[in-house]
């Protein structure tokens, strides 16, 4: 995990066993990715401070990296669940 560059990075190895705070306090967010997951049943959530869902990406067919596209402010910070990366990797841009 490095969250301390932009754009911030976690893998799903970061968060199978205990979840993680990504981010503390407001935040905006310009874009998040995630990729290197193996099938496209694979599934990428964030959440919001509150613990309410913010993103939730799922794998595609094709492998390609899915991309939210610009999404704005995560009031508070933003958290990752536990088991909340199935497999791969989420970059979140922020501004």
């Amino acid at each position: 995990m490095d969250v301390s560059t932009n754009p911030l990075r976690i893998d799903a190895a970061d968060v199978v066993a205990a979840g993680v705070t990504v981010w503390t306090g407001n935040v905006h967010v310009l874009q998040i990715e995630f990729e290197n997951y193996i099938a496209d049943a694979d599934t990428c959530q964030i959440q919001n401070a509150a613990g309410k869902q913010f993103w939730n990406g799922n794998g595609a067919a094709d492998l390609e990296t899915v991309r939210s596209g610009h999404i704005g402010w995560a009031m508070g910070g933003l958290k990752i669940p536990i088991a909340g990366i199935t497999n791969g990797s989420v970059f979140i841009y922020i501004k």
